[in-house]
């Protein structure tokens, strides 16, 4: 019989050393300047892919990326004012795959508009990136509508009709006079009028021969110089 002897070893402590793994953050497969570390952070201001590069000390690699879509620039065009009666159409920026919701419901791209007041529309685009405008629409004021002038002459005479309005602002007679003043004869005359915002009125005024006067003698056929006699109107 054969008797061995064994001694006791000691059992290993396992470790794994800290090394920390390298990084490259890319834009375009083109290395961001300065973004080498985990704890690095950067602002990204223009769109598109960026991915970051984890290379491991036993050179195994790693990489993750993320896509920065286009923000929408959001610019309501179309007319700030409106006249009396009349609608203006406003438009937000279009684009593929945009949506649009404005503050009256609607989900078109361009809305028509009869009433003064603030308009909004938030547009989205495919991403899912939003952006929301506004714009006010005035009231613009209106044309004074009146004609001055006598409607009615006498025979053979004629009446001056004027424009109420500024000297400046354009009119139109029916005559095709642009004047602020006509004079005219018996008939009917419309007036047309167009101020400085846009605005255009219409209105129109008759002037009429007023028929001579009947009178008749009911007095004393012959005077003495400085006496009188009588004409009544029947």
């Amino acid at each position: 019989m054969v008797l061995r002897r064994y001694a006791r070893l000691p059992v290993p402590n396992p470790s794994v050393p800290d090394k920390a793994p390298s990084f490259a953050h890319r834009q375009a497969l083109s290395p961001i300047s300065g973004a080498t570390s985990h704890r690095s952070s950067f602002t990204i201001n223009a769109p598109g892919t960026y991915s970051v590069t984890v290379t491991y000390a036993n050179g195994c690699v790693s990489m993750c990326s993320i896509t920065v879509a286009s923000a929408v620039s959001c610019v309501i065009t179309g007319g700030e004012g409106i006249c009396e009666d009349e609608t203006t159409i406003l438009c937000a920026p279009t684009g593929s795959g945009y949506t649009y919701l404005w503050s009256n419901g609607a989900i078109t791209s361009c809305i028509t508009v009869g009433t003064p007041g603030t308009y909004s529309v938030t547009v989205t685009n495919a991403s899912g990136c939003s952006s929301t405008c506004s714009k006010v629409v005035i009231q613009l004021p209106e044309p004074n509508r009146c004609i001055d002038g006598s409607k009615t002459i006498c025979e053979g005479y004629t009446s001056v009709l004027c424009s109420v309005t500024d000297p400046a602002i354009p009119t139109t007679e029916s005559t095709g006079a642009t004047t602020k003043c006509i004079t005219v004869g018996a008939g009917t005359y419309s007036l047309t009028v167009t101020n400085t915002a846009g605005c255009v009125a219409y209105c129109e005024k008759t002037v009429t021969v007023v028929p001579p006067a009947q009178l008749r003698h009911n007095g004393k056929q012959h005077i003495c110089p400085g006496g009188s006699t009588r004409f009544v109107h029947p």
